[in-house]
C-alpha cells in the first residue's frame, strides 16, 4: 500500500466491520479508527492533487465505516470533511486558469470516481438528515453516466431525489400572508417541484438493461432505504 493514510482508513473499516459481528474486535476497531484519524489529520493540508484524492478517499472510507455502525452524526462529520477536501482542492492547467473545488477533482478519472462516491453518500445523507446536499445540487449530474457504478441505471431518479432534498419549502403552506419577495421565492420553488415531477414522469429505464443492470437499478434504491429503516 503506497499510502499510509488510505491503509489506515481501510484497516479501520475492516476492523469496524468485524466488530459489528464479533464484539471481541471492539477495542481493535477503536484503535484503528484513532490511527486512521491521526494519519488523515497529518495529511489533510497537503496541496498535491494525488494526495488530495487520497485524503478524499480516506474520508469516504471512514464515513462508510461509521455508516456500518449506524453512527449518523459521525458519518455525517466525515462527509463534511470530504466536502472541505473537495472545495479546497486545486489543479493547475497549462495556459489556463487553475481549477478549484469540484472542477479540480473532476480533472482526473480517479477524481471523478471519488466524486461520484461522495455524491452517492451525499444524496443518501440528505435523505436521512432532511438537509440539502453538502455541495451544489448540480454536481452529481456533472459526474454521472447512464450506467453508473454508484447510481446504477436509475441515476436520474437519484438526481431528482437530490434536487428534492434541496428544495426550500418555507411558506408553501401559508401563501396568503407572504410578502411579494417571499411569494416570488415560493413560485420559484413550485416551478422547481413541477420540473422534478415532469422529469420523473418522463423517465424511462435505458434500453441497455439486462438482468445485471436491473440489479443495478434496484440496489441504490435498496441502499437508500436501509438508513431510514435502521434509523426511523
Amino acid at each position: 500500500m503506497e499510502s499510509p493514510v488510505l491503509l489506515h482508513a481501510l484497516m479501520a473499516f475492516s476492523s469496524v466491520t468485524l466488530s459489528y459481528f464479533d464484539t471481541s474486535y471492539a477495542t481493535i476497531a477503536v484503535e484503528t479508527r484513532v490511527r486512521a484519524l491521526s494519519s488523515l489529520s497529518k495529511s489533510i493540508l497537503a496541496e498535491d492533487i494525488v494526495q488530495r484524492e487520497i485524503n478524499l478517499a480516506a474520508c469516504l472510507v471512514l464515513a462508510t465505516a461509521e455508516i456500518s455502525l449506524g453512527h449518523r452524526a459521525e458519518w455525517h462529520n466525515h462527509l463534511q470533511g470530504a466536502k472541505h477536501v473537495v472545495l479546497s482542492t486545486h489543479a493547475s492547467q497549462r495556459d489556463a486558469m487553475p481549477l478549484i473545488g469540484t472542477e479540480a477533482v473532476k480533472a482526473s478519472h480517479e477524481g471523478r470516481w471519488l466524486l461520484r462516491n461522495f455524491a452517492y453518500h451525499d444524496i443518501m445523507g440528505s435523505v436521512v438528515s432532511g438537509h440539502s446536499l453538502l455541495l451544489d445540487t448540480n454536481y452529481p449530474e456533472d459526474v454521472s453516466t447512464p450506467v453508473d457504478s454508484y447510481f446504477g441505471v436509475a441515476y436520474e431518479i437519484l438526481l431528482s431525489i437530490a434536487k428534492t432534498t434541496s428544495l426550500d419549502l418555507t411558506g408553501l403552506d401559508n401563501v396568503t400572508t407572504l410578502s411579494d419577495v417571499a411569494m416570488t421565492k415560493v413560485n420559484t420553488t413550485k416551478a422547481a417541484i413541477s420540473s422534478i415531477e415532469t422529469s420523473l414522469c418522463a423517465w424511462k429505464c435505458p434500453n441497455v438493461v439486462d438482468a445485471g443492470l436491473v440489479h443495478g437499478t434496484l440496489f441504490p434504491e435498496r441502499s437508500a432505504s436501509l438508513p431510514l429503516r435502521t434509523h426511523p
